[in-house]
């Protein structure tokens, strides 16, 4: 994975965290 993937991932758990999805984005990580 390179750093722009993992930044989209990183701003992608951030917005589902903050809409109460965090667990399932947990697993997505």
């Amino acid at each position: 994975m390179d750093i722009n993937s993992y930044q989209l991932s990183v701003i992608s758990y951030q917005l589902s965290a903050s809409e109460g999805k965090s667990a399932s984005s947990q697993q997505a990580i």
